[in-house]
């Protein structure tokens, strides 16, 4: 076997993996999903997870910037400790996929990471409706993988004469808004209260997967190696650089991407101790029309036997050219339109006595390409004071079975400063698959009695 082909045909595979992925887009560069907030009424965000929810308060104002600032961050397949391994007798770390490669045969892998802050968030009563409104920022990326994503980047295709890998399974969404909002809660018989919110939203970037398809048979031909790709994919963006240079004011003041969401949602007590409400988030769509492209293979299936291209000494730019080259990728402006990933939650609450405390249940899942989020969350919230209110939940996700999460809001008239995490143990983020937390200042005021 000829090594100098199998290091360019390793090459090759690798960028071609790359390509799906980040080289068409050479110059990128790197929401609201908390299950605490649900329910805990006496900060006013709990709104954003339920827009039927009262507050308890007659006009409340968010600090701007820091009302709601929000990180999350969930991989289904590993965590650092998992890929990163320190060399034996030494403080050196080494880089080993084997780890999640052989356990996990045919398992997919999600990988999501999640921003939301607020810019502007207030709200205010009128007799007995509220009404909120306010701007976000929000950022949602989600990164779609299979096992043979991950034995072709480590292995190579040298050991895979004669089999077929698929990267169907892999693909990528991001999306980065803001997302202009107001939401009014009503009520419609004397315990039940209904919610909704509607979403102005200008798109600034978006990279979209239509169609992934994308599998790599390496042939043995004698003295020399072939690889035989079948390929029909398909990549929308908008907002992106690309070869220009980026410049910030643009970028934020790019209305052109204009899309409509709502939110709706019921809350009901149906007696002195029980409660139970609903909601549907995020349902709607971004129109992209400013900066737009489309990255298309034009062929069924491509041999070609190696790239003499340096992974090192070449640029990104240099390598995506090569690629649409030679895999016929077609680049052209297309107007399109991105669904946003819905979520749907369904809660019980049952309150003591005082209802000073309650214990509740909650499912939670979003819909994404090919993968469902759910959680099931067990929480207890405490009214210690009246300045003072904690929560803790247990949540159970399938991809991290054991979060441990608190909650605590302080109020010193008139402000109201809130932190929250859902999994605590988060903090031992070197083991963890699902990391989230959040933190907001308020600014509170009631009606004296």
């Amino acid at each position: 076997m000829n090594l100098p082909r199998v290091k360019y045909l390793l090459k090759s595979v690798i960028i071609v993996l790359i390509t799906v992925i980040m080289s068409l887009f050479s110059n990128v560069s790197l929401a609201q999903d908390s299950y605490l907030l649900y329910g805990l009424k006496s900060i006013p965000q709990s709104t954003y997870l339920n827009p039927a929810f009262q507050s308890e308060y007659e006009y409340f104002i968010g600090i701007p910037g820091i009302s709601n600032l929000q990180v999350g961050y969930l991989n289904s397949v590993t965590s650092y400790n998992n890929i990163f391994s320190k060399l034996p007798g030494s403080d050196s770390l080494y880089f080993d996929l084997n780890k999640i490669i052989t356990p996990n045969l045919n398992k997919k892998g999600y990988t999501a990471i999640t921003l939301d802050q607020d810019i502007l968030f207030a709200g205010f009563k009128v007799q007995k409706a509220l009404v909120t409104f306010g701007v976000r920022q929000r950022v949602m990326i989600g990164l779609h993988t299979d096992n043979d994503f991950f034995k072709l980047l480590w292995n190579g295709n040298a050991p895979y004469i004669g089999k077929t890998l698929n990267l169907s399974h892999t693909f990528i969404n991001l999306v980065h808004f803001i997302d202009y909002h107001a939401g009014l809660s009503i009520p419609v018989l004397q315990n039940v209260r209904i919610g909704v919110r509607v979403h102005l939203m200008q798109g600034l970037s978006n990279i979209n997967t239509v169609n992934d398809k994308l599998t790599l048979t390496t042939l043995d031909k004698g003295n020399n190696i072939e690889v035989l790709a079948s390929t029909a994919f398909s990549i929308n963006t908008s907002g992106l650089s690309g070869n220009t240079r980026f410049n910030p004011g643009s970028y934020l003041t790019n209305f052109m991407n204009i899309g409509f969401g709502i939110d709706l949602g019921i809350d009901a007590k149906l007696s002195e101790d029980f409660e139970i409400s609903a909601s549907v988030l995020d349902l709607g769509k971004i129109n992209y029309r400013s900066n737009t492209k489309n990255y298309k293979s034009q062929e069924d299936s491509i041999y070609f036997n190696g790239l003499n291209i340096s992974l090192i000494n070449s640029s990104p730019a240099n390598i995506g050219d090569t690629l649409k080259n030679i895999f016929h990728v077609t680049e052209f402006p297309v107007n399109y339109s991105a669904k946003l990933p819905t979520r749907l939650l369904f809660s019980a609450s049952y309150f003591t006595s005082n209802r000073k405390n309650k214990i509740s249940l909650l499912f939670s899942t979003r819909f994404l390409k090919d993968y469902n989020v759910a959680a099931i969350v067990l929480g207890y919230d405490a009214t210690l004071s009246k300045h003072f209110n904690i929560k803790v939940n247990y949540m159970y996700l399938k991809e991290s079975p054991l979060n441990i999460g608190a909650a605590i809001s302080v109020k010193l008239k008139p402000l109201q400063f809130y932190l929250y995490s859902d999994n605590l143990l988060g903090i031992n983020w070197k083991e963890a698959r699902y990391i989230q937390a959040g933190l907001g200042i308020n600014i509170l005021i009631t009606k004296k009695r």
